[in-house]
């Protein structure tokens, strides 16, 4: 008569196993008596561990006087919890101010901290320029996490990122003004170059010709003309001033180009 135990494998709950544990007969016969027996583990069986619990088979002679009984006790394994999810969380202005986003992460009850978090458990540095950002935890995060917590197991499937904007700074109206000049009738196109006066927290581009929009010059004739930037000019601009929202609303004070009597 053989009564072997049955293995259980069971993810990390913080619990002790309480699940009923099991075992199998072979041998009995169809009309035998009963056999009696008790499948146990150990009562601190809760973390993962290096080596499998074992599952025992106690069968007294006593309580089974008909039988010759072989036992073959089972194991119990604890494995790393895989579905408790970890949150990064990220605090930031919420326009451009130049003050850096701040990252933490919010563990659940039963979850360990590392000693310390520092810059390098995240993905992404401190962002302080404007735009659309996610963070995690950086490879030596998640390493740094996990061996804070053997009965885990952390992946990109539960450690969920945080995703957070920093907004451009909105210009004003004669943050931007085109510079214009002014020549004296001869009848020839205007070719000089023109400038723009920017804000002095704004940076300037490599102005270029196409930067301008000289559509405004209608002839050579003696009179005053607007000049603007094109929209080369506006996305030059805004290429060089990330953190500012540039819109050719702020160009309402644009300069004039004069054309003098000879």
């Amino acid at each position: 008569m053989t009564i072997s135990a049955t293995d259980v494998t069971t993810p990390y709950s913080g619990q002790a196993y309480a699940q009923p544990l099991t075992a199998t007969v072979t041998g009995k016969p169809d009309q035998g008596a009963a056999l009696v027996y008790q499948v146990t583990t150990d009562s601190d069986a809760v973390n993962v561990n290096q080596t499998d619990y074992p599952i025992t088979v106690t069968a007294k002679a006593a309580d089974n006087p008909n039988y010759q009984i072989t036992i073959n006790n089972g194991t119990l394994k604890i494995t790393p919890n895989t579905t408790t999810d970890v949150s990064v969380k990220a605090v930031a202005p919420a326009t451009y101010n130049g003050t850096a986003a701040t990252y933490s992460v919010s563990l659940p009850a039963g979850v360990n901290a590392p000693a310390s978090w520092t810059a390098e458990d995240f993905n992404l540095p401190f962002e302080t320029n404007a735009g659309t950002y996610t963070v995690s935890l950086s490879d030596k995060g998640r390493a740094d996490l996990q061996a804070a917590n053997s009965n885990y197991e952390f992946t990109n499937t539960n450690i969920k990122p945080a995703t957070f904007t920093i907004s451009r700074v909105a210009l004003a109206a004669g943050d931007v003004t085109v510079k214009g000049n002014a020549k004296t009738y001869d009848g020839t196109a205007i070719s000089d170059k023109y400038g723009v006066k920017l804000n002095q927290k704004l940076q300037a581009p490599a102005w270029a010709a196409a930067d301008f929009d000289l559509s405004g010059i209608t002839s050579q004739n003696v009179g005053d003309y607007t000049i603007t930037l094109s929209d080369q000019g506006i996305k030059d601009l805004q290429a060089a001033n990330l953190n500012y929202q540039v819109t050719r609303l702020i160009l309402r004070l644009a300069s004039l180009q004069s054309i003098h009597e000879s």
